[in-house]
């Protein structure tokens, strides 16, 4: 018996209960609540987004870079060491492609922070957003084609670029190296008479 079957019974008993209840009248003075012991647990959990310490958060501007400047800006330390092999560079490949398919959906609905950002590494998510496109399919099919997980890598990567990237340093670092329009949108973002208490209070009005 599926959840739907077990589920559905009990919320009519959930509702012949509270039926009966108005129909009896008010509770008497002193009478302990009702109990609604039959709701399932899974549908009385609160949805919590990760901490910070998980998925932290970054500045806005650095979602509205175009899926060249934010690969740089990836690249900005640690770049790809040199294809050896095909598979090295067919893997590159896919790596540029699965960060173009997450940073310029063709609706221009950029990802806005980490959490989404990693929510589009998945092939199932990219094929609702690309699946109006013209050869949408076959774009993810090549960007999750072989034994590598290309998404699940590029989530863990931007995670790990993400908790870096808490340092202010380190995020005008990456914004140098992405070209003049990061570093335009880092400078009006952090001036540098606010820049020491900006880091202190690093993601405080930011998104999650």
């Amino acid at each position: 018996m599926s959840d739907n079957d077990s589920r559905f019974p009990r919320l009519r008993r959930m509702v012949r209960r509270a039926t009966e209840a108005v129909a009896q009248g008010p509770a008497p003075v002193g009478a302990p609540p009702a109990q609604v012991g039959d709701l399932p647990v899974a549908e009385s959990v609160t949805l919590r987004m990760p901490s910070r310490k998980v998925c932290p958060r970054l500045p806005e501007w650095v979602f509205t870079l175009n899926g060249s400047e934010f690969q740089k800006m990836l690249d900005c330390d640690h770049p790809l060491p040199p294809a050896l092999t095909v598979s090295d560079y067919l893997a590159h490949q896919q790596r540029h492609l699965a960060i173009r398919l997450v940073m310029d959906p063709p609706n221009g609905r950029k990802p806005r922070s980490v959490v989404e950002f990693v929510q589009r590494c998945d092939a199932e998510e990219l094929r609702a957003i690309w699946a109006e496109t013209l050869g949408g399919d076959a774009l993810i099919a090549t960007a999750t084609a072989g034994p590598l997980p290309a998404l699940s890598l590029l989530a863990a990567e931007m995670l790990d670029r993400a908790h870096r990237w808490q340092d202010l340093l380190e995020l005008e670092h990456a914004s140098e190296v992405a070209g003049f329009r990061a570093r335009e949108l880092f400078k009006d973002y952090v001036h540098g008479d606010r820049a020491e208490a900006a880091n202190l209070d690093w993601g405080a009005t930011g998104r999650i």
